[in-house]
């Protein structure tokens, strides 16, 4: 990996590191980790493996290959279901909570897989894993609009910062489709 591309890398994390800390060193300075941000990491190290995965894939349609991931997923958390129930007071949803469950599982989580997967045939793991810095500046925006957060210079300076970073990293790299 060249240093310009290495750069490209680290302004984009930087961006991502000023949206999550909000542009202030004294979060940064007295940040902790919790068991959600422990769980967070351990899910971005795993969906990095799947990224990198899938440069080995075996040759069959996106579709029939998240359809396995799928069928392995929901095999995989009927124990945890049962360990639930057994364990404390399982909830089952409303209408609305179905709703919310079918929209989740067909959207984010097949959906937009079969097109992480096709972003990743066409650009290659190491440019697709730099692509998800993106997350963090779409998650600030949504608020900004939806819960009507106040648009700042750090959101600004994120944004900037980590579009900057994918430039630098893909500059002159010619993208073919198939």
């Amino acid at each position: 990996m060249s240093k310009l591309k290495v750069f490209g890398l680290f302004l984009s994390f930087l961006g991502v590191v000023i949206i999550v800390f909000q542009g202030s060193l004294k979060n940064l300075l007295s940040f902790s980790f919790n068991p959600g941000d422990i769980l967070m990491l351990v899910a971005c190290i795993f969906y990095s493996g799947f990224a990198l995965g899938l440069k080995t894939r075996p040759n069959i349609s996106d579709l029939v290959m998240m359809g396995y991931f799928s069928i392995a997923a929901f095999i995989t958390s009927i124990p945890l279901l049962a360990l639930e129930a057994l364990t404390s007071n399982v909830v089952i949803p409303t209408a609305v909570g179905w709703k919310i469950i079918i929209y989740i599982a067909i959207i984010p989580s097949f959906i937009s897989q079969i097109l992480f997967m096709k972003g990743v045939k066409i650009i290659g793991p190491s440019s697709a894993g730099l692509y998800t810095n993106l997350v963090p500046i779409f998650a600030a925006l949504t608020a900004i609009v939806i819960l009507k957060e106040t648009f700042t210079l750090y959101h600004l300076s994120a944004i900037i910062l980590v579009f900057a970073g994918i430039g630098i990293f893909e500059y002159k790299k010619g993208y073919t489709t198939k």
